[in-house]
């Protein structure tokens, strides 16, 4: 894995060494830390846009529900969906660290190990489910991709404009938006956009007449010509419309990964469309 959340994995899997070889007494501050470490940012915002919302308490009572007379007898019935049972997982764990119920409790209730020793009931804990739950995050946040079609073309090096300034401004949200933190990806999501501002001032201070200019490069053919400049036009009023570059009251917010994502990926294509092609034109 060489995303920048590689730093949280390895700092989760470290706290569960320490905890497995903790032992019994000091377990349970372990185990906080665990729980801290999952909710700081830019992980606890990468889970809440990945995971869907789950009903906990339900789910935990019907897992209570499955104990007989025998210790350890209970069963966690996981969901089979894997964001689901990240989700899942994260909330028992929340609920652990707020002590209802207890880690001994799950433990000695659903990984009783024979002896009934706490330290080996708490390694089996570790390894049934705090493990597992490291295990399906990572595979959740590596399939957490651009479309085929962006991640190629983010792969390729982008041509100069011949302006260093908006150069700089589409690496940076090029690289920003391939980060796997919502937070980054927003910060991305605002430089395209002053990266698209700035573009559109290249070939003349008047915007409009600056545009058309690179419209026209872009393609002679009249219908397409209509298409671009409509979603030129689009894309500048939902820049104005939107929480993307301004940040007045009268405005929306765009919050939700998949908005981010859909908004990018539409820019991206039309800058990358006009930088090339006014570039190709110019040679």
């Amino acid at each position: 894995m060489t995303h920048s959340l590689q730093h949280e994995f390895d700092e989760l899997n470290d706290i569960l060494d320490d905890f497995e070889a903790a032992g019994f007494p000091g377990a349970e501050s372990l185990f906080g830390r665990f729980v801290a470490a999952i909710e700081k940012p830019p992980l606890a915002s990468l889970m809440d846009s990945l995971t869907p919302s789950v009903d906990f308490p339900t789910w935990y009572d019907a897992s209570m529900a499955t104990t007989g007379g025998m210790v350890g007898s209970g069963y966690l019935n996981w969901p089979h969906d894997r964001a689901e049972r990240v989700g899942m997982m994260r909330e028992m764990f929340r609920a652990i660290g707020r002590g209802k119920p207890a880690l001994l409790e799950v433990a000695h209730t659903f990984t009783y190990v024979s002896g009934g020793h706490y330290t080996d009931m708490l390694d089996s804990f570790s390894q049934k489910i705090a493990r597992p739950f490291l295990r399906d995050l990572i595979h959740l946040v590596n399939l957490r991709a651009e479309a085929p079609v962006l991640s190629e073309a983010l792969a390729k090096s982008f041509p100069s404009s011949g302006d260093a300034i908006l150069d700089e401004l589409l690496i940076a949200a090029r690289d920003g938006f391939r980060d796997l933190s919502p937070a980054t990806r927003r910060i991305a999501l605002e430089k395209l956009w002053d990266a698209w501002e700035r573009l559109k001032t290249l070939e003349s201070q008047e915007k409009s007449t600056s545009t058309n200019v690179m419209l026209d490069r872009a393609t002679t053919e009249p219908r397409f010509r209509a298409v671009l400049e409509e979603d030129a036009r689009s894309l500048t009023d939902i820049g104005n419309s939107f929480h993307i570059r301004h940040f007045e009251t009268s405005r929306s917010e765009v919050t939700a990964s998949s908005q981010i994502d859909y908004l990018f990926h539409r820019l991206w294509a039309l800058v990358w469309l006009l930088v090339s092609t006014s570039r190709t034109t110019q040679k």
